[in-house]
């Protein structure tokens, strides 16, 4: 059966999952928002017009209090390890399936320059992710954000993974350089086109659009700029490339297993399920 024949399958699964987690309101796009005909919740979104990029990564990061945590601190980041999640959501199902893997999110650890590397209340995690909840309770758009490791994974529904770096060669990349990426895409809006997500999975996306990124584009791109991977193109990659399932060849780095941070709890109706 000829390779477009069995996407389809997954395509339809992973675009129902798309509209249903909230995605369709596509945030990158405010008139999708204020459309007077939208489903009631997003009735009480202040009406922007005219919002171009830059206007609207800067409208995030005012709104979104944990997009300020790189500015607000005035700290430096140094790479710990990356962590991978397994979600028990509907989307994040769908996800896994598609890609044929146990996870469906990725983002990179931080430690503080200048302290503690292994205190992990100090640790901070760079992600770009979606949340129906920001869309719909706290009226956010979803974005790239930098938030404190230790409430991401408190509040996380699903099991946290962590893989720890090792540096060859006191090859770790410079606190400057980390840094500098964060500000750089900190508040960037997420994916947001669904075709792009699904090509990621075959590998098969030809050019890069980085004004959007989704999970494992925004941890590609982040590796290839610092060194640790060589380039290629960064949508297409997904969650599973960075686990032991497939893992990534790095420059100058390993990753170690998966470590176990967090493990969701069954549900009681997963045999039904």
């Amino acid at each position: 059966m000829p390779q477009i024949f069995k996407m389809i399958p997954s395509v339809l699964i992973l675009s129902v999952g798309f509209i249903f987690s909230g995605e369709v309101l596509n945030a990158n796009n405010p008139k999708n928002l204020k459309d007077e005909n939208s489903i009631s919740i997003t009735s009480t979104i202040p009406e922007k017009k005219h919002i171009v990029l830059e206007e609207q990564e800067s409208l995030i990061k005012a709104e979104h209090p944990q997009c300020k945590l790189s500015l607000s601190e005035k700290a430096e980041y140094n790479l710990r390890g990356i962590a991978l999640f397994s979600g028990k959501s509907a989307f994040s199902r769908l996800i896994k399936r598609f890609t044929q893997s146990d996870y469906s999110h990725v983002g990179v650890v931080f430690s503080k320059a200048g302290e503690n590397p292994d205190d992990e209340s100090a640790w901070r995690f760079f992600e770009a992710t979606i949340s129906p909840k920001d869309i719909i309770l706290e009226r956010h758009f979803p974005h790239v954000r930098l938030s404190p490791w230790t409430q991401v994974v408190e509040h996380y529904d699903g099991s946290v993974f962590l893989r720890t770096f090792k540096f060859e060669n006191d090859n770790t990349p410079p606190s400057q350089a980390v840094t500098q990426f964060v500000e750089k895409f900190n508040g960037r809006p997420y994916e947001k086109h669904l075709t792009e997500l699904i090509r990621a999975a075959y590998g098969s996306n030809k050019k890069v659009d980085l004004s959007s990124v989704f999970c494992s584009e925004l941890t590609a791109e982040m590796f290839m700029e610092l060194g640790l991977m060589p380039p290629s193109n960064a949508n297409n990659y997904v969650p599973k490339h960075f686990s032991t399932e497939s893992s990534i060849k790095l420059v100058g780095a390993s990753l170690s297993r998966e470590m176990i941070v967090k493990k969701a709890k069954q549900s009681r109706w997963c045999c039904i399920l």
